[in-house]
């Protein structure tokens, strides 16, 4: 691939033959980018005998990867900049994520409730009002705005305006929802 008999930096064979184990490194040549793996050979006595060199060409998944990560950065911007509450869903009613307006009103950390329903994190008559709010959204594929109460964690009970989306895929199929809520006491 590098079409050279000299030591390439970064090489994984160089640092294989070192050490005498198996090392995978991920390296750009050209415009690729190839995952390359170096295992060593023996021969029968234990001695090195050789190397078997396996490259990949990574460069789709290097950039699909990048996009993701892009993507994340720019819904955690938006997420932490919005004072209000807001949150995702997946089409079971789990936390994909929230911003730290959500994560103060329900007394836990951001990161510790991704993953949770409204049953994990609510007194159980909220959290089956808006489980079946969520329902409604996502069957009737339209947007809903709700005037409802919320009990934060150190119980004090007040009114948020609640906006729901369903969240849509790529085929046009509903994957979840979306909201944000305001304190309307």
């Amino acid at each position: 691939v590098h079409g050279t008999t000299d030591r390439i930096d970064g090489c994984p064979v160089t640092e294989m033959m070192a050490t005498g184990k198996r090392v995978t490194a991920t390296l750009p040549v050209g415009s690729r980018i190839f995952r390359v793996t170096a295992d060593p050979l023996f021969d029968e006595s234990g001695r090195f005998a050789g190397a078997l060199h396996i490259m990949s060409d990574v460069t789709q998944q290097e950039h699909a990867e990048k996009i993701l990560h892009d993507l994340v950065l720019q819904q955690e911007a938006i997420l932490g900049n919005i004072p209000d509450m807001a949150w995702l869903k997946d089409d079971q009613g789990r936390f994909l994520a929230v911003n730290e307006a959500f994560a103060r009103a329900s007394g836990a950390a951001p990161a510790g409730l991704i993953g949770k329903t409204d049953l994990e994190i609510w007194p159980r008559e909220l959290a089956e009002r808006y489980r079946s709010d969520d329902r409604e959204v996502m069957q009737s594929g339209k947007r809903k705005t709700v005037e409802e109460p919320l009990s934060d964690k150190q119980g004090k009970t007040g009114w948020i305006e609640t906006i729901k989306t369903p969240i849509i895929d790529g085929a046009g199929h509903v994957v979840g929802t979306t909201g944000i809520a305001r304190d309307i006491t």
